[in-house]
């Protein structure tokens, strides 16, 4: 008996912005929002409607990943600026590193990616890595120098460091402990 798997084929993913989708955008809109408040929920408990307000307001920087046309991931690219050393001390230098810029290197062109998720029965087709090239993509047109992100769960840290991340720092979102990467592009 012989069988065909679907193992050694690219799974490959169309990436549109939020915003340019006309047809049943407010259903994607919910969509995208369920998704972000399953990954981080926990972190809005306060406010039930934080993500669809979120997502609704920067659905312009919001791609939604489509696999065979259905929504199957989602990520964020903001441009912001970039300086973890200078959180509150201004004689804080940054170190030389080639990875986040040199002493006289402290302006950098930064994106920073965000709302990164994969529908959970699809993981492990390589659907991350898809997004962060897509992400490199767009952050390459706008002239950035780098990706950074936070992540709040430190397992995700060798996806990111496999893709080309490094720790660069701890940082801190809504009183929650963050390691913040950066992706030299």
């Amino acid at each position: 008996m012989i069988f065909f798997t679907a193992a050694g084929k690219k799974h490959t993913l169309q990436f549109k912005k939020l915003s340019e989708y006309n047809e049943d955008k407010e259903e994607l809109i919910k969509l995208v929002a369920s998704w972000a408040k399953k990954a981080w929920g926990y972190l809005h408990q306060d406010d039930k409607k934080f993500y669809q307000k979120d997502i609704h307001k920067k659905q312009e920087q919001i791609y939604v990943a489509t696999f065979y046309g259905q929504p199957v991931a989602m990520f964020g690219l903001f441009e912001k600026g970039f300086d973890p050393f200078r959180i509150g001390d201004d004689d804080a230098l940054p170190p030389a590193d080639d990875e986040i810029g040199s002493l006289g290197d402290a302006e950098l062109k930064a994106v920073y990616f965000d709302y990164v998720f994969v529908e959970e029965r699809l993981r492990g087709l390589g659907f991350a890595r898809q997004l962060l090239e897509k992400a490199k993509a767009l952050a390459i047109e706008l002239d950035a120098d780098l990706i950074y992100l936070d992540t709040l769960n430190p397992k995700l840290n060798n996806m990111y460091i496999k893709l080309g991340a490094k720790v660069i720092c701890e940082g801190q979102y809504l009183e929650n402990p963050t390691d913040v990467l950066s992706i030299k592009l």
